[in-house]
């Protein structure tokens, strides 16, 4: 404590979060750099010598391990997306064999890795409705109790009445 004027300043509280602080021990430093490496939680807490509820709790009532742990998780993110890259675009050699033997290798490239990396940085582009006019028909009965259906499409949630020929059976209810 120090004193200005005669009146001594109190020590500054810490914050609810800080309060729960604890320091990390080797088994969370463990977990975060599996989890930053692409690994899963069950995984991670595996590796690191703990059950995952246990880190789950940890991350509620810690909000700096909250934040280590999503910054952790968005790292991991990157390798994970770095080898896709390198799966799609460099591809990966596999080994051929013949007669029990390996005689070669064969270099194997995702086309389906290259379509989601493709589609993850230009989804107003590449997603699977562009281009597409949504349409779907619909029969309803006629609200005014004579029995006749009305047809009708939905075109990009705005519903359209479409004229339609009357069937014999129709034509003599009238």
């Amino acid at each position: 404590m120090t004193e200005q004027h005669g009146i001594s300043e109190s020590p500054q509280l810490p914050t609810p979060s800080e309060r729960h602080r604890r320091p990390l021990t080797d088994r969370d430093r463990t977990f975060l750099e599996a989890l930053s490496n692409g690994w899963s939680v069950r995984h991670a807490a595996v590796h690191a010598g703990r059950h995952w509820r246990r880190f789950y709790t940890l991350r509620d009532r810690d909000e700096a391990f909250a934040k280590e742990w999503q910054e952790a998780v968005e790292a991991g993110v990157d390798v994970l997306e770095q080898e896709a890259y390198r799966r799609a675009v460099e591809g990966v050699d596999e080994p051929v064999y013949q007669g029990g033997e390996m005689v070669g290798t064969v270099r194997r490239y995702s086309d389906r890795l290259l379509e989601f990396l493709i589609r993850g940085r230009r989804p107003s582009v590449y997603r699977d409705t562009a281009g597409l006019d949504a349409r779907v028909s619909i029969v309803l009965e006629s609200a005014f109790g004579n029995g006749a259906p009305i047809r009708g499409d939905v075109v990009d949630g705005e519903a359209r009445e479409v004229p339609h020929e009357l069937t014999e059976t129709q034509k003599h209810k009238r």
